[in-house]
């Protein structure tokens, strides 16, 4: 698989067995966001819509092709709150997932992942809070 060929892309984070954020993006432009992955505060609103497929562009281009070469499923020590990340990334054909296993206290994922993620976070942020302020209740 290779970045350029990628039609969508999905991060999926549950603490706690509470679903803390979910994102999906595609190429075309269609977005999902649920939450903004704290720790201690969860909103169970989804909100969809379509965004210009550059958003999508940009942030693939924040993480590196070879991330693709190397997925798989991580369990971490730690204590406190159980918590999974999932990072799922797909073109036509096939899917290419990550998944990390770790604990509130404890190491987490690696920086790399943590920082794609906050990056996709930055680069939706103004689209859900924009969603979020359009309802009432």
């Amino acid at each position: 698989m290779r970045k350029a060929d990628l039609s969508s892309l999905l991060i999926d984070l549950t603490i706690d067995t509470k679903r803390s954020l979910l994102l999906f993006l595609t190429r075309d432009g269609t977005i999902n966001r649920q939450g903004a992955g704290e720790l201690d505060r969860f909103d169970t609103r989804l909100f969809a819509g379509v965004v210009g497929p550059d958003m999508f562009s940009r942030l693939v281009a924040q993480f590196p092709e070879e991330w693709l070469m190397h997925p798989g499923a991580f369990s971490l020590p730690g204590t406190g709150l159980k918590c999974k990340l999932g990072i799922e990334f797909s073109d036509k054909r096939s899917k290419v997932e990550f998944s990390f296993e770790y604990f509130s206290e404890g190491e987490g994922p690696p920086r790399d992942i943590c920082e794609f993620v906050m990056k996709a976070l930055d680069l939706t942020d103004s689209w859900y809070e924009a969603q979020k302020g359009s309802t009432h209740g």
